[in-house]
């Protein structure tokens, strides 16, 4: 059973474009991973007109999944690290990780949980064909 690796990520207004990809690069060094090693990557809709999504996007070379934050609240009981501050700023729970497990889907698990590196929120999910 091959494991498929899908990434998600939350950044604050004042991240700089290139926050997000120096976060990842920094993670995936110390994991080991490359960009091919991803299955997919996502965020908060609220994120979308962000510099670093579009930077994020060209890393991957591939788009960048956008969720609303009534889907990612749906992720709440996965969350690992949930929280109340989010909530108020965003309307969930959490956004890297709650990114990382709805594109990984049911049977998923979080592989990373949410680390702040940069201004970024990254968190790494893990699932199962």
């Amino acid at each position: 059973m091959a494991a498929r690796l899908w990434l998600g990520f939350g950044l604050s207004e004042a991240a700089a474009a290139g926050d997000a990809v120096d976060a990842i690069a920094e993670l995936f060094s110390e994991l080991g991973l490359t960009p091919a090693d991803l299955a997919g990557v996502g965020t908060i809709d609220r994120r979308a007109d962000h510099p670093a999504v579009g930077r994020v996007e060209t890393l991957f070379g591939r788009p960048v999944m956008l969720f609303s934050a009534e889907r990612l609240e749906r992720e709440t009981p996965r969350l690992k690290k949930p929280s109340e501050t989010i909530f108020r700023l965003m309307g969930c729970h959490g956004v890297a990780e709650a990114a990382a497990l709805a594109l990984a889907g049911e049977g998923a698990e979080l592989l990373v949980e949410k680390r702040l590196m940069r201004r970024v929120t990254l968190a790494l999910a893990r699932s199962f064909d």
